[in-house]
């Protein structure tokens, strides 16, 4: 499970964040300051952090340069909160090393998509390392089986020799997303090479002895590549998936026409094989959602008679066989609505209006 640090001295947001974060399946643990969040990330560890920038006893700038001094921490991922907007700030806050600055007031679409954004750049990159890391060792594993010639070992110590380089210059990014002290791939690998070199220049057999010594190196080496690859397991869990879900059928129900003009006109220049159904009254709504339920659900809050939450709370005591992905719409700032919609299980996502195409991946999107 991917663990974020939230460090707030707010704390009715600091809560809403982890309430938030908790319900979205991550491990989350909260500070209120930045002394506190470096003293809880020694023991805690988060994958990311979330911080605020103006706090007192420490700021998210102070704790940032803390960070990144240290070549231990110095890629974790940092997302500022902020109400100050201004270049100067932003541009102070990039310098020091931070990956996003996120405005308050902020929704949790925006905290969710900016957390998956630097995490998939993680498990990106942990991905393309597994995959040389296993060439290498098939490589290796010709070698130590005798299926090997002079072409051979050449071949396998440039290739040794490449990644020890690259691993050189990318030693920090390593780190950061496989929790591998790179020196523990490296040794192996420097190893190796040393013994191909001794190799070629005593122009030595490579016996049972020489052999035995390459295939211990070639073992720490994969102890290396299992535990990247559990990390990497760890990190994908806790991420929506790029897989898109077959969307047939729309409800969006919403007592203002005009926002079903503009809804379904997006849509249909998205979707335009999508059967998009509009509900101007939830009763009538509702009653179509019991016959035939959609494959998505487009919610607005404030409705007369029947408002948002009344609709959700008939369809938990009415539930369908048919899962629906259900998205709230709402014109309203207030950070509570965002919060309590995601309180409701069934509930997938939360939208400010107007509906944009940005939002149309978001809402096909499969919930991992």
């Amino acid at each position: 499970m991917t663990r974020i640090l939230v460090v707030e001295d707010e704390h009715h947001i600091r809560q809403n964040l982890l309430d938030f974060l908790s319900f979205r399946k991550f491990e989350v643990l909260g500070a209120e300051n930045g002394e506190q969040g470096l003293e809880l990330y020694e023991s805690f560890q988060p994958d990311l952090i979330i911080c605020d920038v103006m706090m007192p006893v420490m700021d998210g700038f102070a704790m940032l340069k803390v960070l990144r001094e240290d070549k231990n921490q110095y890629q974790i991922p940092f997302l500022f909160l902020t109400a100050k907007a201004s270049r100067k700030d932003f541009r102070e806050g990039m310098n020091a090393g931070a990956d996003d600055f996120i405005t308050k007031p902020f929704t949790f679409s925006e905290i969710e998509e900016a957390i998956n954004m630097r995490l998939k750049k993680k498990i990106n990159t942990a991905k393309s390392l597994k995959e040389q890391l296993n060439d290498l060792k098939i490589n290796i594993e010709k070698v130590t089986d005798n299926a090997y010639n002079q072409e051979t070992i050449e071949g396998l110590r440039t290739e040794i020799e490449k990644l020890s380089k690259a691993l050189g210059t990318k030693n920090q990014q390593m780190e950061d997303v496989s929790y591998i002290a790179s020196h523990k791939v490296r040794a192996p690998l420097c190893n190796i090479l040393g013994l191909l070199d001794l190799a070629k220049d005593d122009r030595i057999e490579l016996d049972f002895d020489f052999m035995k010594l390459i295939k211990e190196s070639a073992a720490v080496l994969d102890e290396s590549i299992h535990q990247l690859n559990d990390r990497l397991n760890h990190m994908v869990e806790t991420i929506q998936g790029e897989d898109m879900e077959e969307v047939k059928t729309i409800f969006l129900v919403d007592d203002d026409p005009f926002q079903h003009k503009i809804n379904q006109r997006i849509l249909a220049k998205s979707l335009p094989e999508t059967e998009v159904v509009c509900f101007t009254d939830p009763k009538i709504a509702l009653d179509a959602f019991s016959r035939d339920a959609p494959d998505l659900l487009l919610l607005d809050i404030n409705m007369p008679e029947v408002n948002g939450w009344q609709f959700l709370d008939h369809l938990l005591h009415n539930p369908q066989p048919k899962k629906t992905r259900i998205f709230m719409l709402s014109s309203s700032i207030d950070y509570n609505d965002e919060r309590k919609a995601f309180q409701y299980e069934i509930v997938h996502g939360f939208i400010h209006k107007p509906l944009s195409k940005n939002h149309i991946k978001q809402l096909f999107l499969k919930k991992v």
